[in-house]
């Protein structure tokens, strides 16, 4: 039986924890599955597999601001943007080392080491995982290593993207990339929406730039009366703050509901007891939160970009409207609002499309290249 290794920086709360650990779980009957977290976080989801935490030696614990400067240094003399010292790749060396394994697949920041892995051991079969926009790895998460990751993705036998777009954007860099779409991640067991609450969901992280939330705020200042926006999602101190803050500078606290974040029940009421879905997002990778909402049959009116036009399919199965176009969203959801028959259509077209991301179809295409 292969062994697999699936590579993160944290098991924290995320997207990219949750869709991994789906992913992961999927494969455990055809493969020997472990995952490897950089970082010592307590699993927020739940794990079925076997957990490894990487481990840094005294020297690195010691060393570690030394080596940060290091970089930065470097980057500065030689106008590299790479990371010449990384103990996060170096625990993970040691560990292989020890514990061969058939296929690492690599998800978040350590993506931009994969090429010392496949240097040192270039038997293993090495997939990179990326998570997001190719136009936001390359010119914002990782634009100041970007030249390590074009080496980590000629160098990885197969790049993963999540979109059509991303394929593409990806597919310059790498004659190796395929797409593979998020699976829903969640159980809705069975529950669909009846599409008489008035209240808008969004599931998402506290996060104002990302996730649009300045727009957010504005639209549902223009909503009906007895609508609210229901969000549920958190993030740390500063952005909890920072949202509060945006509420009540445009005061609109009697709009806005902010539930926290939420799993079991809580998650599946906040889904089954709206009647819209929105994203406001100005951009995303491969959005579970939308295949989530889908298969509740909630309608969906999302801000375009390459994730939610990748799970609408360019608006054949929701609303895609131009980015940051606050006025046209805000028109967009009054159709929906004042019309439920025209709820009921784009239910029926969001119960459609859920169905291509059950993680039994795409558990298929992970085979192929493991």
């Amino acid at each position: 039986m292969k062994k697999v290794l699936f590579v993160v920086n944290n098991l924290g709360m995320g997207g990219i924890q949750r869709v991994v650990t789906v992913v992961s779980e999927s494969l455990v009957n055809d493969y020997n599955v472990k995952i490897y977290s950089h970082d010592k976080v307590d699993p927020f989801y739940k794990v079925e597999e076997e957990v490894v935490f990487g481990e840094k030696n005294i020297f690195e614990k010691r060393l570690n601001p030394i080596y940060l400067g290091i970089n930065v240094l470097y980057r500065l003399v030689f106008k590299k943007k790479k990371t010449l010292i990384n103990t996060h790749v170096n625990s993970l060396c040691r560990y292989l080392e020890k514990n061969p394994v058939d296929t690492v697949i690599i998800s978040g920041p350590s993506v931009v080491k994969a090429s010392v892995i496949k240097k040192r051991f270039p038997n293993i079969n090495v997939i990179l995982w990326m998570h997001n926009n190719h136009k936001v790895y390359f010119e914002g998460y990782f634009s100041k290593v970007k030249d390590s990751l074009i080496e980590s993705m000629q160098a990885a036998d197969t790049v993963v993207a999540l979109t059509e777009e991303d394929k593409r954007g990806y597919g310059v860099i790498s004659e190796n990339v395929v797409k593979i779409n998020n699976p829903i991640t969640l159980d809705n067991l069975g529950l669909v929406s009846d599409l008489n609450e008035k209240i808008i969901s969004i599931t998402c992280r506290y996060d104002i730039q990302h996730k649009g939330l300045d727009y957010l705020v504005k639209i549902a200042k223009k909503l009906p009366e007895d609508w609210k926006i229901a969000i549920a999602g958190s993030g740390n101190t500063q952005e909890i703050d920072a949202l509060r803050k945006l509420i009540a500078d445009e005061k609109a606290e009697d709009k806005i509901l902010l539930r926290g974040a939420l799993e079991g029940e809580q998650l599946l009421r906040h889904y089954k007891d709206s009647s819209i879905y929105i994203m406001t997002s100005r951009w995303e990778g491969m959005p579970l939160v939308l295949a989530e909402a889908m298969s509740f049959g909630l309608p969906i009116v999302a801000f375009e970009q390459s994730g939610s036009s990748e799970v609408l399919d360019d608006g054949k199965y929701g609303i895609l409207v131009e980015n940051g176009n606050v006025e046209a969203m805000i028109t967009e959801l009054l159709k929906l609002v004042e019309n439920p028959e025209l709820r009921k259509i784009y239910q029926r077209k969001s119960l459609e499309r859920v169905q291509n991301f059950k993680v039994e179809i795409l558990q298929k295409q992970w085979q192929n290249i493991i």
